[in-house]
């Protein structure tokens, strides 16, 4: 309830109620959609797959500045995505699981690991930070089940 409370009616998840200090926050509502799914909502509901839509249109594409926080927010989506299975999965994971690995470092001292990027968050967490949560998105596949069946059996 209290995620839903504070999603708008496009689906965006904020740190405050819809209003004036409402912000689109991606890496909010990647969480906001999380923390729904398991909690038990269902995929199927209509704020989820808004939610599940804003996402979509901002996937996991590496610029040299992202003041959005996108380990955090690709952490967070990349874990509703998985959950949510069908094509938002197939969709995401295609860019996902090309961008991570694309940015690993490969030769020298810090080879296998991230830099830290250009966002907020992994300049204070640095290269520990972004390794590990890129790691993570790579794992999903192993380290989730998924909440709902799929009809695999």
């Amino acid at each position: 309830a209290y995620f839903r409370s504070l999603t708008d009616n496009k689906g965006i998840t904020g740190y405050h109620v819809p209003g004036k200090e409402h912000q689109n926050v991606p890496c909010m509502t990647s969480v906001g959609v999380l923390c729904r799914l398991l909690a038990g909502e269902k995929r199927t509901s209509g704020s989820i797959r808004l939610g599940v839509e804003q996402i979509l249109k901002q996937p996991p594409v590496w610029k040299k500045k992202n003041p959005q926080s996108p380990f955090y927010y690709w952490y967070y989506a990349t874990q509703v995505m998985h959950h949510m299975g069908g094509t938002s999965w197939s969709d995401w994971n295609r860019v996902m699981r090309q961008a991570v690995p694309e940015q690993q470092i490969k030769t020298g001292e810090e080879r296998g690991s991230w830099s830290p990027g250009g966002d907020q968050w992994g300049q204070h967490g640095g290269r520990l930070y972004t390794t590990c949560l890129s790691i993570y998105m790579l794992e999903v596949y192993y380290r989730h089940l998924p909440i709902y069946n799929y009809g695999l059996k």
